[in-house]
């Protein structure tokens, strides 16, 4: 018999609370080591989002994260090592902890508040009660330290990402392109969940129940199709049909007043997961097949500090980002080929790659990546790249726009080309940044010769919304002296 000595039961991984009630509610909690002989019990048995109810738990982050990844149960499945129920009393799980990839042992004891699991709670099916949710909240109670710990309650982008591998981004409801976003990712099968402002409702006059996040599983001209995952009482609202599976149709000004922004989870079934912890920044990556790729980096500290990622070719840039956060990914449509990325961190990183096939991924030196792989012809024919018409004859190319903040548009201020054409003046540049957040911060001055280009790097210290590159460039023209 298995007994796992790094998550024994006790009240020290029970957690506890400021709520007298749940503290209460705590105290009774005893521990059942669960009889997988039992008949009723199985750890699959057709997975669904009506597998379990809330119970004591205020996790409500895992909770919907769990709902949502049950609507397409191989989802689910691929966290567990074991499926058998009663072959084993060691059970396997792994997650993606920071980047790494991470098992868990879990063993059979759970706890209980009278006869029910204490937290989530399995329904009994047609004579049968599946435990997978209870297995993968011990296996987050593990994870996070305890069961019930409200101010580290993480939340349910991180958990979705840690629980699949995937990358995850929020798209605001304010957002233009929301509709796109929904089209597109609902086309590709992603797990969507919109997550309401709870300011914004009634319950008992609206039919959203604001305490959980919902899946979003469809999107038309008349709304927004919305699946519950599970409040204290059933199904609220209106219902499409007569199944409590079917959800809530919302119309489409309502989302966007009732509603914060959707997290969008990049899953794919069939992608592989291939990463290396460095202290290195930049990679050489080997893609073997065509199609999307994910290239994302976490910051092992888990603080949120600047970030950027730059992929790049051998035909020179291709894409970057740049975030504050505890990780950032950027997604390029590859062919077959090796790409070279580029990271900014301010510790230890795990770098990682998302893909079809398995990527080969190798630690470079930076000196070698931009030297090989960012030249001033590759930074001046990418589409993306914004003129700025310093004076007559002498032009910049940004890799971003100045001064601006776009959440559509992302590009890291990293590459700039000053152009000098004129064949009778050098060009002494100068460039004074409105705010000192660089390595080169205030003003800097260089110089670039008659009829040639210069490629110039700027890195950020300190990056947030308020403090993207907001640069001012002058021009002085010295006349080439004639001997």
């Amino acid at each position: 018999m298995f007994e796992d000595t790094e998550f024994s039961p006790g009240a020290h991984v029970l957690g506890s609370s400021s709520c007298e009630y749940v503290q209460k509610m705590l105290s009774k909690v005893t521990w059942r080591l669960i009889d997988t002989t039992d008949p009723e019990f199985a750890l699959f048995d057709h997975i669904g989002p009506f597998d379990f109810t809330q119970g004591l738990s205020t996790n409500l982050g895992l909770l919907s994260a769990l709902i949502s990844l049950s609507y397409t149960p191989s989802r689910i499945e691929r966290i567990f090592f074991n499926r058998d129920l009663k072959s084993t009393t060691e059970y396997t799980l792994q997650i993606y902890v920071k980047g790494v990839p991470t098992k868990f042992k879990l063993d059979l004891y759970f706890p209980f508040i009278s006869s029910d699991f204490a937290f989530i709670r399995p329904c009994s099916k047609i004579n049968m009660t599946s435990l997978w949710p209870v297995f993968l909240e011990k296996l987050w109670a593990k994870r996070s330290g305890s069961y019930f710990s409200p101010s580290k309650t993480a939340h349910v982008t991180s958990i979705l990402s840690e629980l699949t591998g995937a990358p995850n981004e929020i798209v605001f409801s304010c957002s233009q392109n929301l509709g796109n976003k929904l089209t597109k990712s609902l086309g590709s099968q992603f797990t969507i969940i919109a997550i309401p402002k709870p300011q914004e409702f009634n319950l008992k006059t609206v039919s959203i129940n604001p305490l959980f996040a919902y899946t979003v599983a469809d999107f038309q001209t008349s709304g927004i199709l919305l699946k519950n995952p599970l409040g204290f009482s059933p199904l609220p609202g209106q219902l499409t049909t007569n199944s409590q599976d079917s959800g809530v149709l919302v119309d489409f000004s309502t989302f966007s007043e009732k509603f914060d922004y959707i997290s969008i989870l990049h899953y794919h079934d069939n992608f592989k997961y291939s990463y290396k912890s460095s202290n290195k920044n930049c990679f050489q990556v080997s893609i073997h097949t065509n199609g999307l790729s994910y290239f994302s980096v976490f910051q092992q500290s888990g603080e949120d500090v600047p970030l950027r990622i730059i992929v790049a070719s051998d035909q020179g840039y291709i894409k970057g980002k740049s975030a504050m956060g505890s990780s950032i990914w950027v997604e390029v449509e590859c062919v077959p080929g090796t790409y070279y990325i580029y990271t900014e961190k301010s510790s230890s990183q795990v770098f990682s790659v998302y893909s079809q096939m398995n990527a080969g991924i190798e630690e470079i030196e930076e000196i070698g990546f931009f030297s090989n792989n960012i030249t001033v012809s590759s930074i001046k024919n990418k589409p993306q790249v914004h003129l700025v018409q310093v004076c007559p004859g002498i032009t910049v190319y940004c890799l971003e726009k100045l001064g601006v903040f776009d959440d559509d548009c992302m590009e890291g201020y990293v590459y700039n080309v000053v152009e000098n054409e004129l064949k009778d003046s050098f060009a002494v540049i100068e460039i004074e940044a409105e705010y000192e957040n660089f390595e080169v911060s205030g003003k800097m001055e260089f110089i670039v010769q008659p009829g040639s280009s210069q490629l110039v790097y700027f890195k950020q210290k300190v990056l947030t919304q308020d403090t993207f590159f907001n640069s001012k460039i002058r021009a002085k023209l010295v006349p080439v002296s004639v001997s």
